[in-house]
């Protein structure tokens, strides 16, 4: 058994407990802690659990990267949005200039067909229509069509009446103003080269030659 004072009244206090036990004072009701004697572990405070650590750390707060993720969402559409803006001009002037070449092409092959044609007439003459080049198999019908040129529309115009022996600047065949987008178009001259007229020039062209072209 053990006696202390208590520390509120001064009042010995009897107790047969553990040192470090809490007791209450008869006197003055206060809770008091049994001291230890000399030598003696002290035991732990009744109201605390033993085994408990006196400090737990907060749980580490979880990172959301869905903000994160939609702005990076957001921004490569707006990239590639941009990047389309950009390719598309581009892809469409490539497709346009690649119809120019294959209907330069189909000109230069019709010259081609009307030199072979004109080789079997005795004054070298030109067909009078474009029907006697296809009918004779040195041409196909896929070259009296320009890619460019809309359904159902006449790509080409023919002018008769020449020979072999005419101007080599004199025109055999001119395109439909309505290709490419009006912006000109193809020409074939008597001496079987093709060039692409612009703007003012070729209309010139097709107001000269359109009412005796075929």
């Amino acid at each position: 058994m053990q006696q202390f004072p208590c520390p509120a009244c001064q009042k010995m206090i009897s107790a047969v407990v553990a040192p470090g036990t809490m007791v209450q004072c008869p006197l003055c009701q206060q809770p008091v802690q049994v001291p230890g004697t000399a030598g003696a572990p002290m035991a732990p405070p009744t109201d605390m659990p033993t085994g408990m650590p006196s400090y737990i750390p907060p749980a580490p707060k979880k990172t959301s990267w869905a903000p994160l993720l939609i702005i990076l969402a957001v921004v490569g559409v707006l990239v590639i949005g941009l990047l389309i803006s950009i390719m598309l001009p581009a892809l469409s002037r490539a497709r346009e200039l690649s119809k120019r070449t294959v209907c330069a092409a189909n000109l230069r092959g019709l010259g081609q067909a009307m030199y072979i044609y004109a080789q079997s007439e005795p004054d070298g003459a030109f067909p009078d229509d474009l029907q006697k080049v296809l009918a004779s198999g040195f041409t196909m019908p896929q070259q009296f069509v320009c890619p460019s040129s809309l359904g159902g529309i006449q790509s080409y115009y023919y002018v008769p009446g020449q020979t072999t022996n005419s101007a080599p600047n004199g025109v055999l065949l001119f395109e439909d103003p309505a290709n490419h987008n009006g912006e000109g178009g193809n020409v074939l001259y008597q001496d079987g080269h093709v060039q692409f007229i612009k703007g003012q020039q070729f209309q010139s062209i097709v107001d000269t030659y359109i009412d005796i072209a075929q």
